[in-house]
């Protein structure tokens, strides 16, 4: 979880995790097999809404990436001042690009 926060997982990295996840639930043994009753969508929608509330990881991983924009915007401590020095100066955020050269935890 803490790497998620940092960085945004890719699509193919999201999909074989929760691939592993969802053998826990449908992979049976040599025996027996055990047979889907349900879309693994489903089981990620909230228990109050008939889901097993299983963490949706694209969610999650987005989530934790708008908390540091978050308090970009609305702290005022040491890291957000060099980020917004260094990076946005005087632009609104939606008109920062990114360079070639800027490190990979400035904005997007």
């Amino acid at each position: 979880m803490y790497m998620m926060s940092f960085f945004s997982i890719p699509k193919g990295v999201l999909k074989k995790l929760d691939y592993s996840c969802s053998r826990f639930f449908w992979q049976g043994d040599e025996n027996k097999k055990k047979y889907r009753l349900t879309k693994w969508s489903i089981l990620c929608q909230p228990k109050d809404q008939v889901g097993f509330g299983i963490l949706d990881l694209n969610t999650k991983n987005s989530a934790l990436l708008s908390k540091w924009l978050y308090k970009l915007l609305t702290s005022n401590g040491t890291w957000q001042q060099i980020l917004r020095n260094k990076y946005i100066g005087s632009k609104p955020l939606a008109q920062v690009e990114w360079k070639i050269g800027d490190s990979t935890f400035g904005p997007v």
